[in-house]
């Protein structure tokens, strides 16, 4: 990675990279086509206005607002989830001395859930719609307004965002390094990371002056065990007993029956404070069972592949679905197949 020295505060894109919207709708584009058929009003942008409501900036483009906008906006932000590990990553960062901040194209009907969700794991909201911003990245006046909030010089500034025009292109332009988040790419080039919990690890494989190597002292070793810690906290498990509720087994501790579909290489399972727990996304809710697929899984599992990694892979997003192979669990089971088939074979799978 290139330019990363002396970094003492770190800005997150929101979403897309510390939220996600599991529901999105188009509310907004169906309100922003509606104002340009206006003649004599001028085109608003949402997230360039401190416009507190989408009826107001309805009224204020001109155009007669629709309960089913609001019906939607509704629904999208209450959607929206924080991402695996962003919490945790954002207090470890903290506890590091860096400071964090949001740096956000945004419209302000968002900010609420934003705030409920990061307002205590920040320092610093550089939103586009203040009305002391109304710029939107990748514009120079919304770097410059970030710059002025942190108190801090762009060069001692990290971006991580996952928009390559907006945050990465905005960022450079400004004179300040970035981390481009791209979770489909198996393969990481510079300035590159996959996820979340590589933040970290990028400042401090760089020797960051302000680093968490330095600050924390760490090895290698260690910064790759707390990086484990981070995914392994990321993932929604469950303890013994309730896989054991969940696929009808009769003993009210299950661990051998648990342990015997392990054997079968039916089953994941992980470690954490010395007890055993078990994904949640390899279960089959409806039908009280383990996904078949997961069998087919664990068969090609190569041996270099913990079963961390394989519950994070099922877990993050994945290009050839637009979401997370779990999600397809049940559906497309040979696409899940063909996906992993080429994740952990890309020469022969292509």
């Amino acid at each position: 990675m290139s330019n990363i020295g002396h970094i003492r505060a770190i800005a997150f894109d929101v979403f897309g990279t510390l939220l996600r919207i599991h529901d999105p709708r188009n509310h907004w584009r169906q309100l922003l086509t509606a104002a340009r058929r206006q003649r004599g009003v001028a085109i608003l942008d949402p997230r360039r206005e401190p416009i507190e409501t989408m009826a107001a900036f309805a009224a204020a483009s001109g155009v007669r607002f629709q309960p089913g906008w609001q019906a939607d906006l509704e629904a999208e932000i209450a959607s929206i989830r924080m991402a695996p590990g962003a919490g945790a990553i954002l207090a470890d960062l903290r506890a590091a001395e860096y400071r964090i901040a949001l740096a956000s194209n945004l419209a302000p009907a968002y900010i609420p859930t934003v705030d409920r969700l990061l307002g205590d794991l920040v320092d610093v909201r550089c939103y586009s719609c203040a009305a002391d911003v109304q710029a939107v990245k990748p514009e120079p006046a919304f770097f410059r307004a970030l710059t002025e909030r942190l108190d801090l010089a762009a060069a001692h500034i990290l971006m991580v965002g996952d928009s390559l025009a907006s945050d990465i292109a905005g960022a450079a332009a400004a004179g300040m390094p970035a981390l481009h988040l791209q979770p489909q790419i198996d393969d990481p080039g510079e300035n590159q990371i996959r996820n979340l919990f590589e933040v970290p690890m990028a400042l401090g494989q760089m020797g960051n002056a302000s680093g968490l190597s330095r600050r924390h002292n760490l090895s290698a070793e260690e910064h790759r065990a707390r990086t484990q810690a981070h995914a392994l906290a990321a993932i929604d498990m469950v303890d013994a007993v309730e896989a054991g509720r969940i696929l009808g087994l009769s003993s009210e501790i299950p661990i051998s029956e648990l342990q015997s579909l392990e054997a079968q290489q039916a089953l994941i399972r992980m470690q954490r404070g010395g007890a055993a727990w078990y994904p949640v996304a390899q279960f089959d809710r409806r039908h009280g069972r383990i996904f078949p697929v997961i069998q087919r899984l664990k068969q090609m599992q190569p041996a270099y592949m913990s079963n961390l990694r394989l519950a994070y892979w099922l877990g993050r997003a994945h290009v050839d679905f637009g979401r997370a192979p779990s999600e397809m669990l049940g559906q497309d089971d040979d696409a899940v197949i063909a996906a992993f088939a080429r994740a952990i074979a890309p020469e022969t799978h292509g």
